[in-house]
């Protein structure tokens, strides 16, 4: 474990609102759905507006010999995402102090990957996201295996998609 990734757990031990998100750890392809049960516990009253699961890309075409570079401040790495596939699963719910919820989320993955995506590498990570009345934001995030189209034929361990 890194300092950073345990600055960050024990960071979260503090937090107002903790966001656990399960779903099944396994490569999905184009067309499927991403079925994720998400647990929110709230250490003050929470008064959703709404939350959505965002499916995020971050791609980046590397050169010759060139590898992803990721800085030790941030954690972030190099290159471009965005919102490959979005849904809304939650809209206006009130969770006591001290309270918890569960919602379930089903994230529809588009048919559609990144084009030119196979001289890219791809990363890819389910984003859970509540925003409150107060305009506040609370998210989680975790990797997650998308199989690309042109690779269905290939072994799923292949190196162009998310690969550690």
């Amino acid at each position: 474990m890194t300092p950073l990734t345990l600055l960050s757990c024990i960071a979260g031990l503090w937090s107002p609102v903790r966001i656990s998100v399960l779903f099944n750890d396994r490569p999905y392809r184009p067309g499927e759905t991403i079925e994720a049960a998400i647990q929110v516990v709230s250490r003050d009253r929470l008064e959703i507006s709404h939350a959505r699961a965002e499916l995020v890309c971050q791609r980046r075409r590397p050169r010759s010999g060139e590898l992803w570079l990721r800085s030790h401040e941030t954690g972030q790495s190099s290159g471009s995402s965005y919102v490959h596939s979005a849904a809304r699963f939650c809209e206006r719910k009130t969770i006591r102090a001290g309270g918890e919820e569960t919602f379930s989320a089903d994230l529809p993955i588009e048919e559609t990957l990144p084009a030119g995506g196979e001289d890219a590498d791809l990363r890819w990570k389910l984003v859970i996201t509540f925003e409150t009345l107060d305009r506040r934001a609370f998210s989680s995030e975790q990797r997650i295996r998308i199989v690309p189209t042109w690779q269905r034929g290939q072994q799923e361990n292949s190196r162009t998609y998310d690969q550690p």
